[in-house]
């Protein structure tokens, strides 16, 4: 009866050291996946302010030539309507 006993209390033990190693396993890969999200989230928001700060970029460029087609285009008429039409 005592070596039952004694056999019963050492398989609770060992499934009980069973079960914490699988929950910290288990935990390992929780925490894991956790970081790969956060990851992925900070690469997302760092590709898209990339995205943004080329698109700031494009938009002054864009802006600068029009206003310089524009000055060139203004002075342009400027000067034919100093001329006189013959």
């Amino acid at each position: 009866m005592q070596e039952q006993i004694t056999i019963l209390a050492l398989i609770v033990a060992a499934l009980s050291l069973v079960a914490t190693g699988i929950i910290y396993f288990r935990f390992c890969a929780v925490i894991q996946e956790k970081d790969r999200c956060l990851a992925r989230i900070l690469h997302d928001r760092d590709r898209i302010e990339r995205e943004l700060e080329r698109v700031r970029i494009e938009k002054a460029t864009i802006e600068k030539v029009l206003l310089s087609d524009l000055s060139k285009n203004t002075e342009i008429s400027e000067q034919n309507n100093d001329k006189p039409i013959k």
